[in-house]
């Protein structure tokens, strides 16, 4: 169809958000083993793909990034059948893909046909094959209407339209795929090159950055990897959770927008534009070091000259990190102050107005310096005439209404009901170090519920950030929950079949970007989560002395937990062996001691006990007699608030003052 375009149909159709289909020359191929594990691997609650032992988000800015669809505007209807200036020349409940084309063939080539009705049966065709694909015989549920009008294209959310047609198809082929429905073959609605092209940047698959176009589609290659490499790329490959932005990205103002950089919001590890501002800093001081050599040399008498030049040079040098530095604070102060921003029409006693000059300076700080700045005259005070001009106080509104921590008026049981109720939609409440927790984790940390294994993955990640943030080094290193399952649906098969665990099978359990697998030597505590037949207990390896204790707070534990433990201790056995290059005298098997505390007092909070033996427990018999607490259940519950109103509440979620302005807790 492109190459059948003339070049006033191209031209129209560049005005539109789907300019970029007119660089696709060549059928775009996607690798059907990938799509086949990224639908095995999905998570349709976090709306993610498990990536080693991450929830890796799949989100509207991936499909921008990609597409080079517009982010945000007017939701994007959905017609059941054609219908609309396109619908004219069909029959609007039988027409078919190849209708389309045919119609598209005898009107490009006939130069009295309106350019208008070319491009929007080219755009159709394109939501057809391409945008929003489905299976079906007959063209439906596509946004027909919208096509009347091309010039208004750009104000709708086509990224979002295209994000959530994908996400709904995906929900429903893992459901099916996981339920054993599908055999062989998987049928997939919605753009999959999206998908492949999240794996290329997600698994880091781009040798070179300079093949990193936006949109991706435009470079877009097969994928041409067996099942089993797959499988293993999935498994330990190292995530990279930003997209790549090339300094020209960082200046393309619909990029900016996307990502919000020129708000602040940019999320830790994804500094790109602080990242370009240093280099060019750092290339301009590198320049100016060796325009003063090559002076030094053309001068090598004048020795006052020299002195003088170097000294300019420190003083340049010195100026420029000062600017760094003032720089940096206003970009802190306003991203705290849109962090904790709380926009209210009249002021109230979490209101504090800012001096206009803070608005100023923010500003400021916004002109480009290479940009020219535009001065606007406003009148000097001269009379010409016009009789005099009266000047009205300009109304600077405060830049943030909410000033303080929210610690401090939010109601911790408001909170925490609003948030674990099993009858309100799934949402998103804290968001730390990229690590997710919804409300339908939330609500298995209820009152007299059983705490749910992805609350346990959050909980695990968030003990060791927690410890690092305070003290710098993680000395109390916890498995993800997912270890200990694999570890008893592998010791479940016969010996021959068994996994053969290495080195690099470990990794997965942890954040990479947290904990490396070689941090467990130099660490105090290492311990296992585990569940099973709805309990939860966890081991303990303390890792100077190489005791192992297993930590169950029911008195005789489940049935068949003796072989458990001994297949633990096996693999822990054996991942030591490998970390110490020692393996070979590992053989002795390694004893299981029973931690000595109380029982659970109700059949609801093992879960909970467990996570605070990870936070407290050292082997010590310091609690009357036992390592740990004799916990009432009026203290347990008040365990489950405080941990889910301090992961909501911490500094560190980016979604804190969304969170508790969704609920009214503001």
């Amino acid at each position: 169809m492109n190459s059948l375009l003339a070049a006033t149909h191209k031209m129209r159709i560049s005005q539109t958000p789907f300019k970029w289909c007119l660089e696709i020359g060549d059928p775009l191929e996607v690798n059907l083993k990938l799509l086949k594990k990224m639908v095995r691997r999905w998570v349709p609650h976090h709306q993610s793909f498990r990536v080693s032992q991450h929830l890796v988000p799949f989100n509207v800015q991936d499909v921008f990034m990609t597409l080079g669809l517009g982010v945000g505007g007017l939701e994007v209807p959905f017609d059941e059948s054609v219908v609309g200036k396109v619908g004219e020349s069909f029959n609007s409940k039988c027409t078919k893909l190849k209708d389309l084309i045919d119609m598209f063939n005898v009107l490009v080539g006939n130069d009295d046909s309106e350019v208008d009705r070319v491009c929007r049966l080219y755009v159709l065709v394109c939501f057809v094959v391409f945008f929003f694909p489905r299976k079906a015989r007959y063209v439906s549920n596509m946004p027909c209407s919208v096509l009347d009008d091309l010039d208004s294209l750009s104000s709708y959310d086509w990224s979002s339209a295209v994000h959530r047609y994908l996400v709904d198809s995906l929900n429903r082929c893992n459901k099916k795929l996981l339920s054993g429905s599908i055999a062989d073959s998987l049928s997939i609605s919605g753009n999959a090159v999206v998908l492949q092209l999240w794996a290329y940047e997600r698994l880091g698959l781009h040798d070179d950055d300079s093949a990193k176009e936006f949109p991706r589609v435009r470079r877009f290659s097969s994928l041409n990897y067996t099942k089993k490499k797959i499988d293993v790329m999935f498994k330990t490959a190292e995530v990279q959770f930003d997209w790549f932005l090339s300094e020209n990205d960082c200046l393309n103002p619909i990029i900016r927008r996307a990502f919000n950089l020129d708000e602040g919001l940019r999320r830790e590890g994804s500094e790109r534009e602080e990242k370009v501002e240093e280099k060019a800093e750092e290339n301009a001081e590198e320049k100016a070091e060796e325009n003063a050599e090559e002076k030094v040399a053309e001068n090598e008498y004048d020795e006052n000259w020299l002195l003088s030049t170097l000294e300019k040079l420190r003083t340049n040098n010195a100026r420029i990190r000062k600017v760094r530095d003032e720089i940096a604070a206003v970009r802190k102060l306003l991203a705290d102050r849109v962090k904790y921003r709380k926009v209210e029409q009249s002021p109230s006693f979490h209101e504090q107005h800012e001096e206009p000059a803070c608005t100023m300076v923010v500003e400021e700080e916004v002109v480009a310096a290479d940009h020219p700045i535009v001065v606007v005259d406003v009148g000097d005070g001269v009379d010409d005439g016009e009789g005099e001009v009266d000047v009205q106080p300009l109304n600077v509104l405060a830049l943030c209404s909410f000033v303080g921590d929210p610690k401090t008026v939010v109601d911790f049981d408001k909170l925490y009901h609003a948030v674990t109720r099993r009858d309100i939609p799934r949402r998103y409440v804290s968001e730390i170090m990229y690590q997710l927790l919804s409300t339908s984790e939330c609500s298995s940390l209820g009152p007299r519920q059983c705490v749910d294994n992805m609350a346990l993955i959050f909980a695990a990640t968030m003990f060791m950030y927690f410890e690092k943030r305070l003290t710098g080094v993680i000395k109390r290193i916890v498995f993800s929950p997912m270890f200990g399952t694999h570890v008893l649906h592998d010791y479940r098969k016969r010996p021959v079949n068994q996994h053969v665990w290495q080195l690099l099978d470990y990794q997965p359990y942890f954040r990479y970007d947290l904990v490396r697998v070689e941090a467990l030597l130099s660490a105090d505590w290492v311990f296992i989560p585990i569940v099973s037949d709805g309990h939860w207990w966890c081991y303990a390896l303390k890792v100077c002395t190489f005791q192992f204790y297993v930590i169950d707070s029911l008195a005789n534990g489940i049935k068949g937990r003796c072989r458990i433990d001994r297949s633990i201790a096996q693999n822990i056995q054996r991942l030591w062996g490998l970390l110490t290059d020692k393996l070979e005298e590992t053989k002795c098997p390694l004893l299981v001691e029973k931690a000595n505390i109380p029982v659970q007092p109700n059949t609801y909070d093992c879960g909970v006990i467990m996570m605070k033996a990870i936070e407290i427990w050292d082997a010590e018999d310091k609690y009357d007699g036992k390592s740990m607490p004799d916990y009432t259940n009026e203290e347990l519950a008040a365990f489950r608030k405080n941990f889910i109103c301090d992961w909501i509440l911490d500094e560190d979620n980016v979604r804190r003052m969304d969170t508790l302005q969704h609920f009214g807790l503001l």
